[in-house]
């Protein structure tokens, strides 16, 4: 059975971003098709967002970094933007699309601002905010989706994204607290200023930065796949654009990757004592429990 696609392949919907120039995948990994697929589908949902707020990118391009962490790069300001998009475990599985799609927000955010500082914060809370109202009004650049119907002839009012952005806001904003005053006499005071809510805020947010700072090294200097190693897609090339939309249509990422023969034995055999304890036929000893 194949996975649903997210967004919907139509002829009447040309799947375009003028804002990126290049897409890539890797060659030397397993199903790059189904990874062109995805990087294609990607740059189309943010299209909109990218309109908005004039976001460039030149080659928007998989990667398989050695650190496991890591799940995106920035280059030059937009330059290059590299995404994950496989399992770092398991590169035949290919990484949930949304949690790819807020890596490259993230990644995005870094076209205009280097550190994870505050205003990074609210950038990217912004740019999230953005595309999910895009999303939940079906909107792409310069037209509408298969989505919803925004307005007919009838006369009626045109919805505000910026409405929907908000309350999409509003509901995944995590609670402020109250706002502090200025303290200069350390963290002791401070501390006993804040709510508990707040103090658990302020703990989760160190954690996020620390983990930013693992998963996003658009600071520092890396050993990425030479251009060769990469497939690289004009997005203005129609005839192959018009090749992965097809490829799309027929099928998404494959249930049962084509592992390898060693491994896909494994599978098979564990497949096999799975069904067996469902059907209680015989007792089974799993030496690796």
């Amino acid at each position: 059975m194949n996975r649903k696609t997210r967004t919907p392949v139509s002829s009447n919907v040309k799947y375009k971003n003028p804002n990126i120039g290049f897409i890539g995948s890797l060659k030397k990994g397993p199903s790059p098709e189904h990874c062109l697929q995805m990087l294609y589908v990607l740059s189309h949902r943010v299209s909109k967002l990218m309109q908005q707020h004039n976001l460039k990118i030149g080659v928007l391009q998989e990667f398989f970094p050695k650190d496991d962490n890591l799940l995106g790069l920035n280059v030059n300001h937009g330059q290059k933007v590299l995404l994950r998009l496989r399992r770092n475990n398991d590169p035949h599985m290919l990484l949930d699309e949304d949690m790819v799609l807020d890596t490259l927000l993230h990644e995005l955010c870094h076209n205009s601002i280097g550190p994870h500082n505050d205003a990074f914060h609210k950038l990217w809370e912004s740019y999230r905010s953005d595309q999910y109202g895009n999303q939940a009004l079906g909107l792409y650049n310069n037209f509408l989706g298969m989505g919803k119907k925004i307005a007919g002839d009838s006369g009626r009012t045109v919805i505000d994204n910026n409405l929907i952005a908000e309350k999409v806001k509003q509901k995944t904003r995590v609670g402020k607290g109250r706002k502090l005053g200025v303290v200069n006499k350390g963290k002791a005071i401070e501390a006993s200023l804040l709510k508990p809510a707040e103090m658990a805020r302020k703990a989760a947010l160190e954690r996020m930065k620390k983990f930013e700072e693992q998963s996003c090294s658009c600071n520092k200097v890396l050993d990425v796949d030479e251009d060769s190693d990469i497939e690289i897609i004009d997005m203005n090339d129609d005839e192959k654009i018009e090749d992965i939309i097809d490829s799309k249509r027929d099928s998404d990422v494959a249930e049962k990757p084509d592992y390898p023969p060693l491994k896909k034995a494994k599978v098979e055999a564990l497949g096999e004592i799975k069904l067996a304890k469902e059907h209680k036929e015989i007792e089974v000893i799993v030496l690796s429990d």
